[in-house]
């Protein structure tokens, strides 16, 4: 997130300060014991203040997956006088270290703005996992009504800075209806039946990865019989020069 809060005043972080807040960001993840058999991310798209951790949040802890937020990271940055600059390299660079390991992992953040989409887009040329994409969008007079009412703790100053953050961030992404993501189940946080709504996206994609994995079964054997073709063809080859050689 760009940051437009009284925060981006303080000063930055010395490395040492940033590898001691990952080391213990880090160390405050609860792993599982066992890994989804499809690896994926779920990724939430949202505006400031929609609801993104109140979906992510319990999505993760039914679908059995470690979540990253770099809310928390900034939380933990700005109790130590700084700014929240490094967050965001932070939390990727956990994201992608909890992948390298084969864990699945829901991130915390807005995955809708350039850098997120070009970060998430590194890593998948890296790794073999599945992105889940997930729009929360409550009407907007919730999300002003919100920022109002709320008691803001840390990351806002007051209410006139969550509004001015608010407005400026939909200035610069938009309400991101059309980035050009398959958005596989769209929350309103607005609406009181939370629970039913996590449920059917808790189902949406267990379906998705399901189906993913069958299609991934599928194109295994084909592409084994594509590989073993390549190689009676190269073998072919070889007795065919060497044959050509003897004859000369």
């Amino acid at each position: 997130m760009s940051d437009w809060t009284h925060a981006k005043n303080n000063p930055e972080a010395s490395r040492e300060v940033i590898a001691k807040v990952r080391a213990r960001y880090r160390e405050r993840l609860v792993l599982p014991d066992t890994k989804p058999a499809k690896q994926f991310l779920l990724c939430p798209v949202g505006l400031v203040g929609a609801g993104k951790s109140t979906v992510i949040r319990p999505l993760a802890q039914k679908l059995g997956i470690p979540r990253v937020s770099t809310d928390a990271i900034r939380e933990m940055l700005k109790s130590k006088g700084f700014n929240y600059n490094p967050a965001r390299d932070l939390a990727y660079s956990i994201v992608e270290e909890l992948v390298q390991a084969g864990h699945s992992v829901a991130v915390d953040s807005n995955c809708g703005s350039d850098d997120a989409l070009q970060r998430l887009k590194s890593l998948q040329e890296k790794y073999p996992f599945k992105l889940i994409w997930l729009r929360v969008n409550p009407p907007e007079s919730f999300i002003l009504s919100k920022l109002k009412n709320y008691r803001h703790t840390w990351l806002f100053k007051d209410t006139s800075e969550a509004l001015k953050s608010y407005f400026k961030y939909k200035e610069r992404y938009g309400d991101f209806e059309n980035l050009d993501v398959p958005y596989l189940y769209t929350f309103d946080t607005s609406r009181p039946n939370m629970k039913d709504q996590i449920e059917e996206a808790c189902s949406r994609i267990e379906n998705e990865l399901s189906r993913s994995q069958r299609q991934n079964a599928t194109l295994y054997p084909l592409s084994l019989v594509i590989l073993l073709w390549k190689k009676m063809i190269e073998q072919w080859s070889r007795l065919r020069r060497e044959r050509m050689s003897r004859q000369k």
